[in-house]
Order: C-alpha cells, then sequence, then structure tokens
C-alpha cells in the first residue's frame, strides 16, 4: 500500500512516497541477478578460450564498474529502505564515499561502452592499424584513461562547483547517498553531457559506420556471386586444365603426379585456414551484435533519467525520480542475461565456470581431513590437468 510520508524535512518541504513490499522486492532482485550476473562475466571469460580474444578487457571492466553498483551501492539503498526510509550513514563519511562510488562507476560504465564500440571499429573497419591501437598493453592503458576521466568528471562532488559546496548528500527522493542536482544546475549539465551523451553520441558514430561497412561487404560478397554463379569460372579453369593435360603427353603425367598431392596438402592446408577464419569471424560478429543490443538497453534505461535531471530537476515528484533514478542503476544487473542469451560462449562460459565451481566443491568434500588441510589447492590442480589432457586428446584427434 502506498504510504506518504511529508514530514522527513524541516518545513515539510519533500515528500517521500513509501512503497516497501515492492521496493524491497525490486531492490533485492537487482542485488541478487546482479552481482552474480557480474560475477559470471569475470568468471566465464576466465573459463572460456573462446572468450579470450581482442577488447575483452573492456567487458570485464564494464563488469566490475557494474559489480560495484549491485554489490555496494544498491544493497546502500535497500538498508535504507528497510531502516524506514532513513540514511543509515548519517553522520558517516561512507555516506560519501558511497555517492562518490556510484557516480564513478556509471560513468565508468558509459565510458567503456564507448571505448568497446571504438574496439570493434577498429576491429572490422581497419584491422592493419587494430594491434597498435588496441593491443593489451595499449587496452589497459585505455581502461587506466577510463577511470581517471571517470574521477575528474566526478571530483567537483568533493570539492565543488564554481565555488559551490561539496554537492554529495543524501537525496530524499532516492533514498540513496548521491549529488545534490538542485544547487549547481550548470554541474548538472556537465555531467550529463559529459557522462551520457558524448559517449552515448560516440557509441552511435561507430555502430552506425561499422553496420555501414557490413551492408556494404555484403553487397560486394553478392555482386561477385552473381558475376560467377555456381562457380562457372572455376569449373572452366578446371576443364581447361584437363585439356591441357591430355594434350602434354604421357612425358609431363608423371609430373603432373607429383604436383597433385603437394596440390592436395596445399589446398587442404587452404581450407583449413579459411574455415578457421571464418569461424573467428562468426564469433567476432556475434560478439558485436551482444554488445550493440548491451548499449541499447543502456540507452532505454538511462535516458529518461538524464532528460529528468536536465528539464525538471526542480519539479519532479519523489516517485518519479525514484523510478528514473532506480530504474537507471538496475541496468547494472542485466547484462549478463544478455550475454547468455545472445552470445554461444558466454552461454558455454557460464557453463563452464558453474561446472568447475561444483567439482571443486564437490572435491574439497570428497578429500581426507588431512589432505583438505595441508592440500586444499590439489583439486584445482587436478581439474586443470584433466582439462588439458581433454584439450590435448582433441588436438590429436582433429589434427
Amino acid at each position: 500500500m502506498l504510504e506518504l510520508d511529508n514530514s522527513s524535512l524541516p518545513g515539510n518541504k519533500t515528500e517521500v512516497y513509501k512503497l516497501p513490499q515492492v521496493e524491497i522486492v525490486f531492490l533485492l532482485i537487482v542485488i541478487v541477478i546482479g552481482s552474480i550476473g557480474n560475477l559470471l562475466i569475470i568468471g566465464s571469460i576466465r573459463c572460456e578460450r573462446r572468450l579470450k580474444n581482442s577488447g575483452v578487457g573492456f567487458i570485464t571492466n564494464l563488469a566490475l564498474a557494474d559489480l560495484a553498483i549491485t554489490a555496494w551501492y544498491m544493497p546502500v539503498v535497500l538498508a535504507n529502505v528497510l531502516s524506514g526510509y532513513r540514511n543509515v550513514f548519517e553522520g558517516s563519511w561512507l555516506c560519501e564515499f558511497t555517492g562518490f562510488l556510484s557516480c564513478l562507476c556509471c560513468e565508468a560504465s558509459l565510458c567503456t561502452l564507448m571505448f568497446i564500440s571504438m574496439d570493434r571499429y577498429w576491429k572490422l573497419i581497419r584491422p592493419g592499424s587494430y594491434e597498435t591501437w588496441f593491443s593489451k598493453r595499449k587496452t589497459l592503458g585505455w581502461i587506466a584513461f577510463i577511470w581517471i576521466s571517470s574521477f575528474l568528471i566526478a571530483l567537483p562532488l568533493i570539492v565543488g562547483w564554481q565555488g559551490s559546496p561539496p554537492l554529495l548528500t543524501f537525496d530524499e527522493k532516492m533514498m540513496s547517498c548521491m549529488w545534490d542536482d538542485e544547487v549547481a544546475y550548470g554541474y548538472n549539465i556537465f555531467l550529463v553531457s559529459a557522462a551520457i551523451f558524448v559517449p552515448l553520441c560516440a557509441t552511435g558514430f561507430f555502430y552506425f559506420n561499422i553496420f555501414a561497412h557490413v551492408r556494404r561487404t555484403r553487397k560486394k560478397t553478392a555482386t561477385r556471386e552473381i558475376a560467377s554463379p555456381n562457380g562457372s569460372s572455376i569449373r572452366a579453369i578446371q576443364k581447361h586444365s584437363t585439356v591441357s593435360e591430355s594434350e602434354e603427353g604421357q612425358s609431363s603425367s608423371s609430373v603432373v603426379q607429383n604436383v597433385r598431392p603437394h596440390h592436395s596438402r596445399h589446398s587442404s592446408i587452404n581450407s583449413h585456414k579459411n574455415a578457421r577464419s571464418k569461424r573467428v569471424g562468426e564469433r567476432e560478429r556475434a560478439l558485436m551484435v551482444t554488445l550493440l543490443v548491451v548499449v541499447v538497453f543502456f540507452i532505454l534505461f538511462w535516458l529518461p533519467y538524464g532528460v529528468m535531471t536536465l528539464l525538471w530537476h526542480h519539479n519532479v515528484s519523489a516517485l518519479a525520480k525514484r523510478a528514473c533514478g532506480w530504474l537507471a542503476l538496475s541496468n547494472s544487473a542485466i547484462n549478463s542475461f544478455i550475454y547468455g542469451i545472445m552470445n554461444r560462449n558466454f552461454r558455454r562460459g557460464y557453463v563452464t565456470l558453474i561446472k568447475r565451481m561444483r567439482d571443486v566443491i564437490c572435491c574439497g568434500r570428497n578429500m581426507s581431513g588431512a589432505m583438505s588441510k595441508t592440500k586444499p589447492w590439489l583439486c584445482v590442480t587436478q581439474q586443470k590437468d584433466t582439462s588439458e589432457d581433454d584439450v590435448k586428446q582433441h588436438s590429436v584427434k582433429f589434427g
């Protein structure tokens, strides 16, 4: 049942709508699913070899930023609701720390999405210079740049904006520690522009060019297929070579017989390389589509809050502000679902991680007491050795 409390602040200036039955359930779902899901993303990247490709550092960084929201910030919001819609960190530096951390991680998430789109753009459109800009070492440098720039954007929360006092406070409408969006409207414009609209515009630019490139490539491929239907050119070449061989006579047939095995081996190697390149390309395209869906959901979840902050920050009701703000924060809990539904390699990674955790737990239970106390790492080592043996057997079997 909806409750209205307008006595939480002096002068009865703030109306706090209370829906504890709905809000507690919602926050619990976001916390549990978001924390477990982001841990699954990080663990699956470590377990599934098909996910250890270029750009995976940005996905890990995004999961870490989301994990900070779902495992720390949202539980604090839940504690505020459970305590009777009060600030549990009142009078403590933890309130300022929580507000600063949430702003920092949200900005890092958006900036990471921008760099993910940039990584995909360079991978597909400018592959020649990709390693120059997005090698493993450069990727770590970009991640450091993301956090440093996010820290600088959030710094006015601590030191103030254009002579104002520090902007961190407890927001009665949001039931959380965050920046005071009613004190410095200039910072609202700066924050929403630098942390939301600029990264989203850049992300849209990169993905637009990616899909334009894919469309042009498909048209060129279709044109080539129309120009040589059913491989007629290849068959003509084969027919011509057959006639030439019959005219050369018996003396050249021995040379052809010696060349054919080499040609067959060469064709087999090329076929294997082409098949492998095709599989890698399919994984890259699947990952690109998955990441595009992540960006779309990020826009859908964060755009209402960004528009509200810029246009109706003074007149918005507590219920509307809480709904928009919590919707934006709950975006940190859905990425694991998107990866699992749309990307087969992430599903494999989830299953592999869960199986390894189960095996470690079962192995620890079955070991003797002395062994489990003196060598607790034995289960993990045995499982790693078994996995390596399986990989070796698979490699020998399929060449």
